[in-house]
């Protein structure tokens, strides 16, 4: 979007300017020939993150701005009162406010040190406050001037939804302090002509910092440029003071009020209009997952759209938790050696509403997983629910986009759980999901029932010549081949096993002497049904017929036992 030319002349203080989202907006300043307060702490390089006061000088210079570099701590009243009197000394005055400073720490109650929360409250609440009373005799001496002064703050729009609030409740009262300055400083000086709105991006952003939170450059695919908040943040400083104030603005949505509609110039590196991940704080996102509910207690558990919600009630209410089990088996499928030495992390995921624990390793050996407490320190803690754990590894929702929306929380080291989506694109290319894992299992199922297509015509009414069949297929090489033991829990006629595990293999009534890797909980007729090819495996499950638990990776196997039963 064009500078039109309308800051010239005019002074702003910008705390946190040094890089990023505040640094974009000086440089648009800039080009109008605008003078820039750069008040932040970095005067030394970071580490990390690029750029200091000094290095974001020289780049509002070399666009024809002016700039004054000041080291400013926002969480000390004596360090911005300073600030802005050096300010006011060597510009004349104070025109426009824009309070970016901001800390983040997207951690639960139990989880935030209260140092953390300090900090974040006296830099997103406090500092926005107190820069902005400092500043103010000066905002009233350019209204008189008629010099149209604005405060502009970084901040969301104010949302009671408990969405919000629930997964960082600390970092939301100090983002929300931020914005409720807006609601009630624009009221208070709306008399004097100074304009004090709040500016919001709609999507993710892409600076340095979004990298270290996002796990590397590969999260911009998911990201606009921090140009657009610029330049939405110019269209709302060349508004008119007395009439445009007590806004809570978004960055598109400002845009497209003066007729922007090619987006397009805003997409980070590999980004696409479809894959960009919406901010947090934003009631049209709820809209966006799909949830399209007023009630955001309920948001969690409702955010799939209808479709997809019911295919996955169906897969849950077919069995005690079976698709969270045939998730873990196909990715033991796909682990090696290559795919674990690329990830080199261990996670640990915990399902909230089934208060269970599973693990993955992806840094040892060739790569393991499985049900309980990783047996290694994890790198990363990743909490949701069944729903939603199922919906990222069926390719229906990002961990970014889970993440920044509240419905993962990440603990530990941040970078090495966005990997996942690596992963995660693994499965969904070879086609992977939990409904048609589930149907994959009780084939294999069905598979170990012989279908007597070899030599048997009979129809079977009882269920211990069933077995007796099976019985004369197990030898040492499909043991070799299955290794794997399976109890089948018929209701009426007791439990019966199959252990194709040890041996030449093993079939009767009651349990294995080793613990089993799949049991088949059923009736006599369906399990009669199956074994006489009157009712396929698959549908017995999706209907609730047939419920499965244990090593689902296991159940997978007997496809191959289905082959070498069809040449016994």
């Amino acid at each position: 979007m064009l500078n039109t030319g309308k800051l010239a002349g005019k002074t702003l203080y910008i705390s946190g300017a040094s890089r990023g989202i505040g640094l974009e907006m000086a440089k648009k300043a800039a080009r109008d020939g605008a003078n820039v307060v750069v008040a932040a702490k970095t005067a030394d390089p970071h580490p990390k993150l690029p750029g200091t006061i000094f290095t974001a000088a020289k780049e509002i210079e070399g666009l024809g701005g002016n700039a004054l570099p000041l080291v400013v701590d926002v969480r000390s009243e004596g360090a911005i009162q300073e600030s802005v009197e050096a300010a006011v000394k060597h510009f004349g005055g104070i025109d426009i406010v824009i309070n970016n400073a901001s800390a983040i720490s997207l951690t639960g109650t139990q989880e935030t040190p209260m140092k953390t929360y300090d900090l974040m409250h006296s830099i997103n609440t406090r500092g926005t406050y107190l820069v902005s009373k400092c500043c103010l005799p000066y905002l009233k001496e350019s209204a008189s001037k008629g010099r149209n002064p604005h405060i502009l703050n970084n901040s969301p729009p104010l949302s009671m939804k408990p969405i919000w609030f629930k997964n960082h409740v600390a970092y939301t009262m100090a983002k929300y302090g931020m914005s409720m300055c807006v609601l009630g400083m624009a009221e208070e000086f709306r008399d004097t002509g100074i304009a004090v709105n709040a500016i919001w991006p709609k999507t993710a952003i892409m600076t340095a910092a979004m990298e270290m939170l996002g796990g590397g450059e590969g999260i911009g695919a998911q990201c606009r440029t921090p140009q657009i908040m610029a330049d939405a943040a110019y269209v709302i400083l060349t508004r008119d003071s007395r009439n445009f104030s007590g806004n809570f603005c978004v960055d598109e949505a400002i845009l497209r009020d003066v007729g922007v509609t090619d987006f397009s110039p805003y997409l980070a590196p590999g980004a696409t209009e479809d894959s960009l991940m919406p901010d947090f704080f934003l009631d049209e996102f709820l809209d966006h997952s799909g949830a399209g509910a007023a009630e955001a207690e309920s948001i969690v558990a409702r955010a799939e759209k209808p479709a997809i919600k019911k295919a996955a009630e169906a897969v849950a209410a077919a069995g005690s938790g079976d698709p969270i089990e045939a998730v873990f088996g196909q990715i033991s499928a796909i682990l090696n050696e290559d795919l674990v030495k690329k990830t080199n992390a261990v996670f640990s995921f915990t399902l909230s509403d089934q208060k269970t624990d599973w693990y993955l390793d992806m840094k040892n050996g060739a790569g393991s997983c499985g049900k309980g407490k990783s047996p290694v320190e994890s790198d990363a803690t990743l909490t949701m629910t069944s729903a939603n754990f199922n919906k990222m590894f069926a390719g229906k929702l990002k961990p970014t986009a889970a993440f920044m929306s509240g419905r993962l929380k990440i603990s530990g080291n941040m970078g090495k759980a966005m990997k996942l989506e690596k992963l995660m694109g693994k499965m969904s290319t070879r086609g992977y999901h939990t409904s048609s894992l589930a149907m994959l299992s009780t084939q294999g199922v069905a598979q170990l029932l012989p279908s007597r297509s070899y030599s048997d015509t009979a129809i079977y009414t009882d269920v211990k010549p069933v077995f007796d069949r099976i019985k004369t297929v197990a030898s040492p090489a499909i043991v070799k081949k299955i290794k794997a033991v399976f109890v089948f829990d018929i209701e009426g006629e007791g439990r019966w096993h199959v252990d194709l595990k040890n041996g030449k293999g093993d079939v009767g009534f009651a349990d294995p002497s080793i613990k089993a890797d799949v049991t088949v909980t059923l009736n006599k007729e369906t399990f009669l049904k199956i074994f006489n090819r009157e009712l396929k495996a698959a549908t017995a499950f999706m209907n609730g017929q047939m419920k499965l638990s244990g090593d689902l990776s296991k159940a997978m196997a007997l496809e191959s036992m289905m082959k070498a039963t069809r040449n016994a």
